[in-house]
This record gives structure tokens, sequence and C-alpha cells, in this order.
């Protein structure tokens, strides 16, 4: 059986948070919690929880509002450009972390 890389802990964090969108736990316009919120309630580091944040923002799920916080974002319709690009960007670092194990092997 192949050796698979293990999932990076900012990627754990951020699918925890994926879940919760997902699974309506949290809504369009809900507040996400801050980044040291996050990292206490995950038993993870601020700076994992930062990067897992980033990583929210950039698929388009979370908008962050200095001063006010983070919230999910209002889902846009499917085939969208914001989720093309997320699903190209979970499908780029999948290919860097198989070719990181690769190197490694």
């Amino acid at each position: 059986m192949p050796w698979t890389p293990p999932t990076p802990v900012w990627e754990q964090a951020a699918e925890s948070i994926r879940a919760s969108i997902r699974d309506g736990r949290l809504r369009p316009g809900d507040r996400v919690p801050s980044a040291t919120a996050l990292a206490e309630s995950l038993g993870v580091s601020r700076t994992t929880a930062v990067k897992a944040m980033t990583q929210l923002r950039t698929e388009g799920l979370i908008d962050t509002r200095p001063g006010y916080g983070s919230f999910v974002r209002t889902p846009s319709a499917p085939g969208t450009g914001v989720q093309v690009a997320a699903e190209l960007r979970a499908i780029s670092a999948s290919l860097a972390r198989l070719a990181d194990a690769l190197d490694r092997s």
C-alpha cells in the first residue's frame, strides 16, 4: 500500500471550520471564532489557526473585517470563479504534498 503523507495540522483546523459550515452550525453571516479561540478549542498554536483562517479566506468561505472579526460568506453559485479557484487550490495543495512525499522516498 502506498504511503500517504499526513494531513497538515493547519489543514485539519481549516477542515473543522469547513465542516461547521457544511453542517449548518456556521451559517452565512455568522461570526467565525477568532484565531486565538480556534487555537484554544482545537489545541493547536495560534500560528496554525491563522494559517487555517488564511486558507478559508483564500477559498472564499470567510471574509475578515479588521476590527470586527471573520464571518462566513454567502455561498457562491455552483461553478462560479470562487468555487473553481478553491477547488484548484485544493488540488494544487494535494499535488504538492504528493510531490513532497515522492521526493522523500
